[in-house]
């Protein structure tokens, strides 16, 4: 009995905050159910033939497309920073 009273405090971080595990469930859905079907009918677009109503370009082409777009990206923020937030100094990090 004594050591679960002592498991108690080593529960998941958000155990005492629901709305942040709410939160990430939104995040994950939207990122499952949006963005992956989104991207597929993109690359399908750009790679079907122009017969079945695509633009033609082939899986290699559209492959190297969106490998210079998400480079472009990661480049773009990594040397502006716009996505970066600044903590302020006087919060101390809880250990995980």
């Amino acid at each position: 009995m004594d050591r679960r009273r002592a498991d108690l405090g080593r529960r998941h971080p958000d155990h005492r905050q629901p709305h942040r595990r709410h939160g990430r469930l939104a995040l994950d859905l939207h990122r499952g159910l949006l963005t992956r079907p989104l991207g597929a009918s993109i690359g399908d677009y750009l790679s079907q033939p122009k017969a079945d109503g695509g633009l033609g370009l082939g899986t290699t082409v559209t492959s190297f497309l969106f490998l210079a777009a998400i480079l472009a990206l990661v480049t773009f923020l990594t040397v502006t920073k716009v996505d970066r937030t600044e903590e302020p100094a006087d919060v101390e990090l809880e250990a995980a």
